[in-house]
């Protein structure tokens, strides 16, 4: 019945263990899972960040050297527009000096002929400086038209890099407000886990230590059960026989001597037990500050990570101010650019007045040069009309080809500007080209270190979350397996301690049936020394036989006061090892102990001893000759003040 009664407590104690286990696997499960998909969420947001990072670089970059080149464009305007104002100048001064000395001298026929060959020499100058002015204003439109399509290009990348830095700055807030949700949800099912594991802990300690009191209480019974049935056979056998009083005495002596060897068992296995837990709560401790310093680690990564996400928000805020720098210069190069278009549109317009006042004069004087040519032919004779229609078609001959320089001449320019902006269109490329591939390879690099270190950090972070859980789980089940070795061992100690009041009681019967043997002792003594007395008393020439009787009850009164020391020292023992089973603390109790046992040791040989020559001192008084009774009187009275 004990054997069954125990075996269904386990099984119902490894069905309850379980469950719980299944209970823990199920709670840890999709909180594991809910804890890897946060990261990987906060790994992608992390990359993303950085992404966005590095494009605002390029932009950044991008726009600073758009200004750059803007710049350089606005300091060639300059310099063209002051050539341009230099030219002006000098035409003007040319034109007034003509008409200074047009009007101031009066010319000759050869000045007055000569006079078209200059004029046509500064329309051919006023021509190439036309033109030359025309191709400056198609330079300065293409690069008006660059500026205006670099700064719409900077406004749209300035809106949408704005919009990336709201975006970003909106999800970095979801994204804290979601892991303080995760550290709450986190903070109350670890509460609630372990509220769980305490009642659960809880209920099976009750349990085991109903279990134990059921099993404690049904050994009592049936040692009790035995007890009685082995003293009814006692008593019985004692009332037919002195030889089975004998055999009982050997039974008890011998049973003692085994609880004796039992207790020196369980306390030595006592002893290695706790020397086990010992070291166990050692390598317990051991293993907490390891965890320690692995939690001291983390929250150092943890506070690292916290301080680059500071360093990346200083980042974001220094690249901010950068753009809204470059949106002001880029401001500033629009009102620039209309200062320039206000400057040009108001030049061109002078330019065309001058051009038209020069075509106007340059009509005038042609008109005047036919004039006079008209005048000259009328004027001159026979024969100066060759010469002068010699004169005229050299004059058109050098009109042709004149005409044709300028046709050359265009046509020249025209294919020197095409070269030219081709090879600017080639740069331009090719510079494009190179910064392009340079950010590229920039970022690219950047980017995979960065890429390579966030992986890498979260690698490690997740190995250490793995780690930590598994070493927790590990801690949390020793701890378990501690808790009921620590319960066993103290029903154990609640088993020792029966045993050792069972002990007690018996020795106290045993030191019971000894007064009763050493009773029964005296009076046969008693007895036979009276017997021995009176027959000594008629004999009076053999003094010796009483002096050594007398000596012989005397050891025996003495060895009788030994015994009796010898067995209150021995409750005395008893009761300091009740007492120590129930209060197991420290080292020094158990020196103490061990100290205690050597003198039980000491102290039962002793009695083994007394007992001994006890039983040959009887012996010896079996063996010797009756003695008379006249004396017997006054022998009984001597062992009555003796004991």
């Amino acid at each position: 019945m004990e054997y069954l009664f125990k075996s269904g407590d386990r099984h119902k104690v490894l069905q309850l263990l379980g469950l719980q286990r299944l209970m823990e696997m199920e709670t840890q499960g999709p909180v594991n899972a809910l804890l890897q998909e946060k990261l990987n969420e906060l790994n992608f947001e992390l990359k993303s960040v950085q992404e966005t990072s590095q494009r605002q670089d390029r932009t950044i970059q991008s726009l600073n050297e758009a200004l750059k080149s803007k710049e350089s464009k606005t300091e060639e305007l300059y310099h063209i527009i002051e050539g341009q104002n230099e030219t002006m100048a000098k035409l003007r001064d040319m034109l007034q000096r003509n008409q200074l000395g047009q009007l101031q001298s009066p010319l000759s026929p050869q000045e007055q002929q000569m006079s078209p060959l200059d004029l046509q020499n500064t329309l051919f100058c006023t021509k190439l400086e036309v033109q030359r002015l025309k191709r400056a204003q198609l330079q300065k439109e293409h690069q008006l038209a660059e500026a205006k399509r670099a700064a719409q290009l900077l406004e749209t990348t300035v809106h949408e890099e704005e919009q990336q830095k709201e975006a970003t700055w909106k999800h970095n807030q979801e994204l804290r407000a979601v892991v303080q949700q995760l550290q709450a949800e986190l903070q109350d099912k670890a509460q609630q886990l372990q509220t769980l594991e305490w009642e659960k802990s809880r209920e099976l300690q009750v349990q085991e230590q109903r279990v134990q009191r059921l099993t404690q209480q049904l050994a009592r019974k049936e040692q009790l059960l035995q007890e009685s049935r082995e003293l009814l056979q006692c008593q019985q056998s004692l009332e037919k026989s002195p030889a089975a009083m004998n055999a009982m005495l050997e039974k008890l002596q011998q049973r003692v001597s085994d609880r004796d060897a039992a207790l020196e068992r369980a306390v030595d296995e006592k002893f290695c037990a706790l020397e086990k837990k010992e070291q166990e709560l050692q390598q317990l401790r051991l293993r907490m500050r390891e965890r320690g310093s692995d939690l001291e680690r983390l929250r150092s990564v943890l506070s690292s990570n916290e301080a680059t996400i500071h360093s990346l928000e200083s980042l974001l805020k220094a690249k901010t101010l950068e753009l809204e720098q470059v949106s002001a210069t880029c401001q500033n190069l629009r009102w620039l650019k209309e200062e320039i278009e206000a400057k040009s549109g108001s030049r061109q317009k002078e330019q065309e007045g001058i051009i038209q006042q020069l075509q106007t004069c340059l009509h005038d004087r042609n008109k005047e040069v036919e004039e006079l040519t008209a005048t000259l032919l009328c004027k001159l004779g026979p024969g100066q009309s060759e010469v002068a229609e010699e004169l005229c078609l050299r004059l058109q001959h050098k009109e042709k080809m004149l005409q044709e320089l300028l046709s050359d001449r265009n046509r020249q320019s025209m294919e020197h500007d095409a070269e030219i902006r081709e090879l600017l269109q080639a740069l331009s490329t090719k510079e494009q080209q190179s910064r392009v591939s340079f950010v590229q390879c920039h970022s690219g690099r950047l980017s995979n270190q960065a890429v390579f270190a966030v992986a890498i950090s979260a690698a490690e972070l997740e190995k250490d979350l793995v780690n930590a859980k598994e070493e927790l789980e590990l801690m949390v089940k020793k701890e378990r397996e501690s808790r009921r070795e620590l319960t066993a061992l103290q029903s154990v100690v609640a088993t020792q301690e029966e045993e050792l009041q069972v002990q007690a009681s018996d020795i106290e019967s045993l030191t019971r049936t000894i007064q009763m043997k050493e009773d029964l002792i005296k009076v046969r003594c008693c007895a036979r020394l009276g017997d021995s007395l009176g027959s000594f008393g008629q004999k009076a020439k053999a003094p010796n036989p009483q002096t050594q009787l007398l000596l012989m009850l005397e050891g025996l009164v003495a060895e009788r006061n030994r015994l009796n020391e010898a067995l209150q020292a021995e409750r005395q023992l008893y009761g300091s090892l009740v007492k120590f089973h129930t209060h197991p603390d420290s080292a020094a109790r158990d020196h103490a102990l061990q100290v205690e046992l050597e003198g039980v040791h000491e102290l039962r040989g002793q009695l083994e001893e007394a007992l001994g020559r006890s039983l040959e001192c009887l012996s010896r008084l079996e063996t010797q000759g009756a003695i008379g009774g006249g004396e017997q009187e006054r022998v009984r009275v001597l062992p009555q003040h003796a004991f």
